[in-house]
């Protein structure tokens, strides 16, 4: 059993820091669409 929290510990933190980099990417987008669209 205590094998099976660690992975669960470990997928839970490999999708939490993949979620924090996606919002990154997102946020780095949205800014750069909004900076062309108002040039």
């Amino acid at each position: 059993i205590p094998v099976l929290l660690k992975t669960d510990e470990l997928v839970f933190e490999q999708s939490l820091f993949a979620l924090i980099q996606l919002s990154f990417l997102c946020t780095f987008f949205f800014e750069n669409d909004l900076s062309h669209k108002i040039e």
